[in-house]
C-alpha cells in the first residue's frame, strides 16, 4: 500500500470516529497538512509535559535618580512620591526602597502624606484619594464638587495627622475625623485659592491667597488672624516659626507666636544675595527649616545655570547667607519639594541632593531611586548606554546590574539643563554633551572605555545610520545661510562633505534621519534618500505630514520595506517602489482602539517586526503595514515607554519614571510557519492555558478547542506572536485536544483538564 492510500484509508476512519466527516476529509489536501492534522486529532500523539513558563519582564536596577513629587516623614519613615511609584526610605534618605505595589499607581497623584502607614493623596481628577495597602489601590474619599455643584471647584490643599483629614477647595475646607468616611464644611472662610494648610503648636492654620485663619479645635472652627491685599505666595511653618512671603519679591514676616504678632525679617540682605542672578527672579520654590535654620530656595524654572539660587540663616531669618556654589552639587531646574528635620536637608528635583550639615554642602543621595526619564538606550556587544532626564549619560557593562555616570567637561558641569545624546554606528558610540550652544561631540570604539573628541563647528541636526555618522553644519556666505551635510564613516577619520540638493535655505528647516543603511534628509522641498557613500537613491513622494507644519509635525520611519508617515491623528505608508503615499488606520488589533487616542513615543523594527511604544499603554507590535499592532504578551509593568533597545535575544524598554525592563525576545526565524513546535503548560491544567512556539509566528493563528470526541467547543484568533494565555474554566475533566491552523500549516497537542 502506498504512502498515500494509507493515509487516506486512516483519515477516513479517523473522520468516521470523530463524527466530522466531509469537512476533515477535504481540508487533507497536502502531504504536511495531513500529517499534522493526523497529530492534532490524535493518532501518534504525546502528551504534552513540558515544564515552562511564559517569560516577564525583568526590572533591571538602574540607573538611580528620578523626579520627587514631594516628601512626607512618617515616624522614622521618610516617603518620595513619584510619576513611577512610592518609595521609602528607612536612613534619612540615603537609600531608597521602591514599594513594589506602587508602581503605575501614582502617575496623576500630588501632595502624598503618609500616616501611620495610611496614603492620602490628591489626583488630577480632583478627588481625595486613599491607600491603606502600601500603595497598591486607592479609593476616592471625596471627590469634588461636594457639596457644591460648581464645576470650577477642585480640590487644592491636603493636612493631615491622625484620623483628622483637611482639605481645602476654594469654596471651603472639608473636615473628616474618620480617615475620610465621613465629612463637614465650615462656613468661615471667604472663597479663595488656598495656599497651605499647616500645624503651629498644636494650632492649624489655612492660608489663603490674602487671608489666613487659625482654628484651636482641630479644624471644626476657624477664625481669621490676618488679611494681606498684596497677596501670599507662601505660608510656611517649621519648628520655631511662622513664615508668610509676599508680593513678586523675597519679602519676608515671620511670628513666633501663631500668628498673634510679627516681626519683620532681613530681606534686603536676601534679596542682595539673589540679585546677583541675571535672571532677576526672588520667588520662593521652597522653604524649610528647623529650630533656628531657615532655608530659602528659588524656584529653577527660568535659570540655565546651576545650582539653583538658595539661601540660609542660622539665625532665624536674622541675617542670610548665600549659599557657597563652589560646595554644591548641580541642582536641576525642575525643583519640586524638600523636607528638614535635624541638620538634615533633602531636596528633590530630577535627582535629590542631600544636606547633613545645616546646607553648607550637597552631595547626590538617591541610591535605590529609580524613577528616572529615560532617553537614549543604546546597547552594543555586552554594553548598555544610557541617558536619563537633565543628567549625565551612564554605561552599564554587567547588562544593567550596575551603571557608572559619565562626568560632564567642565564648561558644562555649572549648567543647569545639560543634554546627553548617544548614538551609533556598528562600530562606535557617539556622545553628544550639550547646554544650550555649547557642547562637546565624541565617539568610542571601545564600548565606551575612551571617547575621542573631534572637532565641529555645529550640530543643529545630526543621526547615524549603519555605519555613518552625519550632521548639518551652517555657513554664512553670500548673505544667505548654507547648509552643508557632512559624513563620518566607521573606516574614516575625517569628515566627507555630501552634495545636498537644495543648498541654501533656513537653518532650521532641515532634518537628518536614520534608515539602516539609508539616510533621510527632510527639507522644505521635499524628502531625499541618500546611501551611505552620499548618493541620491530618490526623493519621495510630498510626505503627506511633514516635520515644518506648526499644526500637525509628522514623523517618518522606515522598517527596511516600507516608509511610515505618522501625524497626531492620521498614518500613511510607502511600499517599496510605490510611487503614492496610502493611508492606512494603526489600530489595537484586539481591541479596535486606534493608537493616536495614545502618543507614541517610538518605533523601531527587528526582523520584520515593527516595535511602536505608546505613552500610558506600553509596547505593541506589527508584522505587516496593513495597521493591525498587537499588545506585547505580558503587557509591561509599567506603561510609559520611552526608549527602546532590540537584539537578537531581547528587548529592553526604557520609561518616562519607571527606569529599565528587559523581556526576551521573541525568537523571528525566517523559517515558514509549517516548522513551528508548540508547547502548551500547565499540563494537566485546571483550565488555564499557556501556549508557546519556537518561534515568532508572523500571521494570525486560528485556535480551536476540541473535546475528545472531536467537537470543537471553542475557538481564538490568536494574534502574531510567540507566546499566549487563554482560560478556560468549567471544563470537565478529561482529554482535549488545541488546533493550531495558518493558511498552510495545522499543529495539534493533547491538553489534559484535571485538578
Amino acid at each position: 500500500m502506498t504512502d498515500s492510500a494509507f493515509l487516506i484509508k486512516h483519515s477516513l476512519i479517523l473522520a468516521k470516529i470523530l463524527k466530522i466527516g466531509e469537512y476533515l476529509f477535504s481540508e487533507i489536501r497536502h502531504f504536511n497538512m495531513k500529517k499534522q492534522l493526523i497529530l492534532a486529532l490524535g493518532l501518534n500523539c504525546t502528551l504534552s509535559v513540558l515544564i515552562a513558563q511564559v517569560p516577564d519582564w525583568n526590572h533591571i536596577p538602574g540607573p538611580d535618580g528620578g523626579s520627587i513629587e514631594n516628601f512626607d516623614l512618617d515616624g522614622t519613615l521618610l516617603y518620595a512620591l513619584t510619576k513611577s511609584g512610592i518609595y521609602s526610605s528607612e536612613d534619612e534618605g540615603y537609600h531608597w526602597v521602591l514599594l513594589p505595589h506602587s508602581l503605575a499607581t501614582t502617575r496623576d497623584k500630588r501632595q502624598f502624606r503618609a500616616e501611620n502607614g495610611i496614603f492620602y493623596a490628591l489626583d488630577k481628577k480632583g478627588s481625595l484619594v486613599r491607600s491603606d495597602d502600601l500603595g497598591a489601590s486607592w479609593h476616592a474619599v471625596l471627590q469634588k464638587p461636594f457639596p457644591f455643584d460648581f464645576e470650577t471647584e477642585y480640590l487644592q490643599k491636603l493636612f493631615v495627622k491622625g484620623d483628622t483629614l483637611l482639605v481645602g477647595s476654594f469654596f471651603t475646607i472639608y473636615r473628616s475625623t474618620n480617615r475620610g468616611e465621613t465629612w463637614t464644611t465650615t462656613a468661615d472662610l471667604v472663597p479663595a485659592s488656598f495656599v497651605s494648610i499647616f500645624e503651629f503648636k498644636n494650632e492649624i492654620f489655612a492660608a489663603q491667597d490674602r487671608y489666613i485663619y487659625r482654628s484651636a479645635d482641630g479644624g471644626r472652627t476657624w477664625e481669621q488672624v490676618f488679611a494681606n491685599f498684596i497677596g501670599y505666595t507662601a505660608v510656611v511653618a517649621t519648628d520655631s516659626f511662622l513664615l508668610a512671603f509676599y508680593g513678586n519679591r523675597a519679602r519676608l514676616v515671620r511670628s513666633r507666636d501663631g500668628l498673634r504678632t510679627w516681626d519683620a525679617i532681613d530681606t534686603d540682605t536676601l534679596v542682595e544675595h539673589l540679585e546677583e542672578d541675571p535672571y532677576g527672579s526672588y520667588t520662593a520654590k521652597w522653604v524649610g527649616g528647623s529650630g533656628q535654620n531657615l532655608y530659602f530656595f528659588q524656584t529653577g524654572d527660568v535659570h540655565y545655570f546651576c545650582p539653583i539660587r538658595f539661601c540660609y540663616s542660622s539665625d532665624g531669618g536674622d541675617t542670610w547667607h548665600r549659599g557657597d556654589n563652589g560646595n554644591q552639587v548641580r541642582f536641576g531646574r525642575d525643583l519640586n519639594d524638600g523636607i528638614s528635620f535635624g541638620n538634615h536637608i533633602v531636596i528633590g528635583s530630577n535627582q535629590i541632593q542631600h544636606s547633613v550639615d545645616s546646607a553648607q554642602t550637597f552631595f547626590i543621595q538617591q541610591h535605590g531611586l529609580m524613577s528616572a526619564k529615560i532617553g537614549y538606550l543604546i546597547r552594543q556587544d555586552n554594553t548598555a548606554f544610557t541617558t536619563t532626564h537633565h543628567e549625565r549619560g551612564f554605561r552599564s557593562i554587567d547588562k544593567g546590574e550596575s551603571w557608572e555616570a559619565y562626568s560632564f567637561p567642565s564648561f558644562l558641569e555649572d549648567k543647569c539643563s545639560p543634554n546627553v545624546v548617544f548614538i551609533h554606528t556598528n562600530k562606535r558610540i557617539f556622545r553628544i554633551m550639550e547646554d544650550m550652544y555649547i557642547f562637546e561631540a565624541s565617539y568610542s570604539e571601545d564600548n565606551g572605555q575612551t571617547w575621542k573628541v573631534f572637532e565641529v563647528e555645529s550640530l543643529e541636526n545630526f543621526n547615524s545610520t549603519n555605519h555613518v555618522f552625519w550632521y548639518q553644519k551652517i555657513t554664512w556666505e553670500s548673505g544667505n545661510y548654507e547648509n552643508r551635510i557632512l559624513k563620518l564613516s566607521d573606516t574614516d577619520t575625517a569628515f566627507v562633505e555630501i552634495k545636498l540638493l537644495n543648498p541654501t535655505g533656513y537653518y532650521h528647516n532641515v532634518r537628518l534621519i536614520g534608515f539602516g543603511d539609508q539616510l533621510g534628509i527632510e527639507v522644505v522641498e521635499g524628502f531625499f534618500i541618500f546611501d551611505e557613500k552620499g548618493d541620491l537613491i530618490r526623493e519621495l513622494p510630498a510626505l503627506p505630514c511633514n516635520s515644518f507644519s506648526l499644526s500637525s509635525p509628522g514623523r517618518i520611519h522606515f522598517d527596511g520595506n516600507t516608509y511610515y508617515n505618522f501625524c497626531d491623528d492620521r498614518a500613511f505608508i510607502l511600499p517599496h517602489r510605490a510611487t503614492e503615499w496610502q493611508e492606512i488606520y494603526p489600530q489595537d488589533w484586539t481591541t479596535g482602539i486606534p493608537l493616536y487616542h495614545s502618543f507614541m513615543t517610538f518605533f523601531a523594527s527587528h526582523n520584520g517586526v515593527v516595535w511602536v511604544g505608546l505613552e500610558g499603554k506600553g509596547l505593541f507590535y506589527a508584522t505587516d503595514n496593513t495597521g493591525r499592532f498587537y499588545p506585547a504578551q505580558p503587557q509591561m509593568p509599567y506603561p510609559y515607554p520611552t526608549a527602546i533597545s532590540v537584539d537578537e535575544n531581547s528587548v529592553w524598554v526604557g520609561t518616562n519614571g519607571g527606569g529599565i525592563w528587559t523581556y526576551p525576545l521573541p525568537k523571528t526565524s525566517i523559517k515558514s510557519a509549517k516548522e513551528a513546535v508548540f508547547r502548551v503548560f500547565p499540563n494537566p491544567s485546571a483550565g488555564e492555558l499557556n501556549l508557546q512556539s519556537d518561534q515568532f509566528i508572523k500571521e494570525e493563528i486560528s485556535f480551536a478547542l476540541l473535546d475528545a470526541s472531536g467537537r470543537r467547543i471553542a475557538k481564538e484568533v490568536l494574534s502574531p506572536g510567540q507566546y499566549w494565555n487563554l482560560e478556560f474554566t468549567g471544563l470537565p475533566k478529561g482529554l482535549y485536544f488545541l488546533q493550531m491552523r495558518t493558511e498552510s500549516y495545522v499543529y495539534g497537542i493533547k491538553w489534559v483538564v484535571g485538578n
